[in-house]
């Protein structure tokens, strides 16, 4: 099956990759290509406004036209027309695609979701290196590059 939508994570996070960890258990269809934005020469070749700077401030979700359905909360589209999403609307995309994650969708579309979702996301992923609980991180050698 070829997969046409594309998580983006910083893998040098451990907080970011626990995370992680438990998307890949909730996505059983593999729906998802997951990304470690370290390991990715330009990630521009998946969207062109996909930066390494964007990606390290928060989670990405890529989609191209073949992978999703119909909506009208698309964030982002490139020239390819693939569809970027970041930051809250990320995991708001992910509600729609991993079926674990059905049960969340009335909640993160009540109306005003979008500002107080952003709000808190971004102020966990500003610090997201405080959360961590892996030893090696200790004295914040996981530290943003």
């Amino acid at each position: 099956m070829i997969k046409h939508s594309y998580l983006v994570y910083d893998g040098h996070c451990q907080f970011c990759l626990d995370g992680v960890r438990r998307l890949k258990a909730l996505d059983r269809f593999r729906r998802l290509q997951w990304i470690d934005l370290h390991e990715v020469k330009d990630l521009r070749a998946l969207h062109s406004r996909l930066t390494k700077e964007r990606a390290m401030s928060q989670l990405h979700v890529v989609e191209s036209p073949r992978s999703r359905a119909t909506s009208v909360f698309v964030r982002d589209s490139s020239p390819e027309g693939n569809k970027l999403y970041g930051g809250f609307y990320a995991l708001r995309r992910l509600c729609l695609v991993l079926p674990g994650l059905y049960p969340l969708i009335p909640f993160v579309y009540i109306p005003g979701m979008g500002f107080i979702g952003s709000f808190f996301y971004r102020l966990i992923a500003k610090n997201r290196y405080l959360f961590h609980r892996h030893s090696a991180c200790k004295s914040n050698s996981c530290f943003r590059e």
